[in-house]
């Protein structure tokens, strides 16, 4: 059990007006039951859906009569791409696009014959996939339905494991497949990404946001707030993720304790307690 300190002229206690703290972002939470979630890190990339990218060709041959798009054009499912004129029929037909997406390439010019050639290559970016890389070692705690937070380019996206490929170059890991959301266009293909995978959870009857937690002497501590007053409580600490801690001893369920900016009370705590001792 941590014993708690008795402050002598209110040492380890600060007030400040609520007007003071919240100009600062001084921000409190309630302490309350909560979850511990243990992670397992992966690593690996994003790369196209192969269900979204579409390579067009000529359905008949014939000389191209007319090209309406071009490469970098944003098109909808059914655009008229392109007209053909067939040489079995004479007749023009129409080149349509089967998906919404972007047209990336482009190999067609009015003139030209269109046999077996590509085309035009459509992408469609509104979701992708993120694969990563689970080496043996790790795969006894990998499994489908795992929720993963993928990180990249400072930006981060919640999903799941919907399943697992094997290494196409032999390599000894297995790939598992994360999709992502990506209507925004937040993200591209070829990028390298981190994941957290959530491998178990378990309850605690109290956590604390680890914002929260601040050295100061001999012990980890948060700042309870009561009105305009701000006051250390050491604390006995349990299981942490990289959100949470739960805490053992030092602090009750229903107490508001200091998340954001937590430091501006300890630096004030410190200047108070040197003050005292001159």
């Amino acid at each position: 059990m941590v014993t708690l300190p008795s402050y002598e002229s209110h040492e380890g206690r600060v007030t400040i007006r609520s007007d003071i703290a919240a100009a600062a972002g001084i921000r409190a939470a309630i302490a309350d039951a909560g979850i511990i979630r243990q992670t397992q890190r992966l690593y690996g990339n994003t790369v196209m859906d192969p269900n979204r990218i579409s390579h067009i060709r000529a359905r008949f041959p014939g000389t191209i009569a007319q090209v309406k798009t071009n490469i970098g054009d944003n098109v909808k499912a059914g655009q008229v791409l392109a007209v053909i004129e067939s040489n079995e029929s004479l007749r023009p037909y129409k080149i349509r696009s089967p998906l919404s997406g972007i047209i990336t390439a482009r190999h067609a010019n009015p003139g030209e014959f269109a046999h077996e050639q590509e085309l035009f290559v459509i992408a469609n970016y509104d979701h992708l996939w993120a694969e990563l890389r689970a080496f043996p070692n790790q795969m006894n705690q990998i499994a489908v339905g795992q929720l993963v937070t993928l990180s990249a380019m400072d930006r981060t996206i919640a999903s799941e494991i919907k399943h697992f490929l094997p290494n196409e170059s032999n390599l000894p890991f297995m790939r598992a497949r994360v999709p992502i959301n990506n209507v925004e266009a937040a993200w591209t293909p070829g990028v390298w990404v981190e994941a957290e995978v959530v491998v178990s959870e378990q309850e605690a009857p109290l956590v604390v946001d680890n914002r929260a937690l601040q050295s100061f002497r001999d012990w980890t501590v948060v700042f309870i707030k009561v009105g305009d007053q701000y006051e250390i409580r050491p604390l006995t600490l349990g299981r942490q993720d990289s959100q949470f801690t739960e805490v053992l001893a030092g602090l009750n369920r229903g107490d508001q304790y200091v998340v954001e900016n937590s430091y501006l009370i300890k630096a004030d705590v410190e200047k108070s307690g040197a003050s005292h001792d001159h």
